[in-house]
């Protein structure tokens, strides 16, 4: 195998540095003289553009410190308004109710109760020498609706009076002390007949007068107590004028005192007084 012959590696060769050529030396120009008339012109509005320019600084510097010296003069406070009171609001008026309508009381509903109802039969009555006599059936009816028990009759006989009625409320008010007949009791729509005989002494009787003459008017007091139930203690209590019927008017007759002394038969009744029911 033959051996590589080597090659030459080229080598640069050095360039050539050029010399510096000097410049040219400069050359001076020498100053115009300037003309002595143009100067004079220039010099004076140069120095009106100086006095301009430093008048006006001059002036401008015035302003400002003029304005820094001038005292600023606060504002006047704006007054705030004062919050003015809220008047509350009043709600529309809304059409007036009727006002509702007060239910009525109720009464409260009356237990059952025994009432009894009383009315008199006359059958006989006058005078004799010691008194005046009435002797009368009694009608006791029991009106309620209960029984009433423990029944206690009460009569009395008393004469009329001017006072119409005056002198029989006592009597009224007397407890039943002698019943005309022992305690008894009636059911509701029951009733019973009792047999009376009442006298007063003729002595106490005061006589009424009338066209001169003098007269008496038997009065029959009944008071009945009873126990009406329900805790209730009832009273029916009436007074009965006794009289002689007359033919020829619907007034009764009395009894005469100026008369010989007898009894009649055809006898009736009117209410007398005030009754008293409870």
């Amino acid at each position: 195998m033959p051996t590589p012959t080597p090659t030459a590696t080229p080598t640069a060769s050095p360039t050539p540095v050029e010399a510096a050529t000097p410049s040219p030396a400069a050359t001076t120009v020498p100053a115009t003289a300037p003309d002595s008339g143009s100067d004079y012109g220039w010099l004076i509005g140069l120095a009106v553009v100086l006095g301009l320019g430093g008048a006006g600084a001059w002036w401008w510097r015035r302003r400002r410190a003029d304005a820094a010296d001038e005292p600023v003069t606060p504002a006047a406070p704006v007054p705030v308004p004062k919050p003015q009171p809220v008047r509350p609001r009043t709600p529309a008026a809304s059409p007036a109710t009727p006002p509702a309508p007060v239910p009525a009381p109720i009464s409260a509903p009356v237990g059952d109760r025994g009432r009894l109802s009383l009315s008199l039969h006359p059958r006989r009555a006058g005078l004799n020498l010691l008194s005046a006599t009435v002797e009368a059936e009694l009608v006791v009816h029991n009106d309620g609706s209960a029984p009433a028990q423990s029944i206690r009759i009460g009569a009395a006989l008393i004469g009329a009076t001017p006072g119409q009625g005056d002198e029989i409320a006592p009597v009224f008010d007397q407890p039943v002390v002698r019943p005309a007949t022992p305690p008894f009791a009636l059911g509701p729509g029951e009733e019973r007949r009792i047999r009376l005989v009442v006298a007063q002494a003729r002595a106490d009787i005061v006589p009424l007068t009338a066209g001169g003459r003098t007269l008496f008017v038997p009065v029959v007091a009944v008071n009945a107590l009873y126990d009406a139930g329900a805790g209730i203690a009832g009273q029916s209590a009436r007074g009965f004028a006794v009289g002689v019927e007359r033919v020829d008017s619907a007034k009764l007759a009395p009894f005469w005192l100026d008369q010989p002394a007898r009894m009649h038969e055809q006898l009736a009744v009117r209410p007398y007084g005030a009754g008293v029911e409870r």
